[in-house]
């Protein structure tokens, strides 16, 4: 079992909790469905258990307390996806900033 102060590092990086208007998605793209993600699928039923505690609930741990595995695993894929949508919001402000770049030294160059 992972010890608290972990859990609540990971937890905290998990842009899931932040509200839309933060991190808005600004391409449209299917999130493409991994292995994992179907294999997690299955493990829902036991998840049900931990969500119907209230995803208002969040974990508080003394020192001395320890997660279970579910919880850590469930804790760290959601942190996990969480990063990887904060890395495709990153992407396309990159892509973005490139296309206005490049339009504008068209502009300029026209006058």
């Amino acid at each position: 079992m992972a010890n608290c102060d972990e859990i609540d590092y990971t937890a905290w990086q998990d842009m899931n909790e932040l509200p839309n208007n933060i991190f808005p998605k600004l391409i449209d793209t299917v999130d493409e469905e991994d292995e994992e993600e179907v294999d997690d699928e299955e493990n829902i039923d036991d998840e049900l258990s931990i969500d119907e505690l209230g995803r208002e609930e969040h974990f508080k741990c003394e020192d001395n307390q320890l997660l279970e595995d579910q919880q850590v695993s469930r804790i760290k894929r959601e942190a996990h996806r969480a990063y990887e949508k904060q890395t495709r919001y990153q992407e396309d402000i990159l892509l973005r900033t490139k296309r206005l770049i490049t339009r504008m030294k068209q502009t300029a160059e026209q006058y």
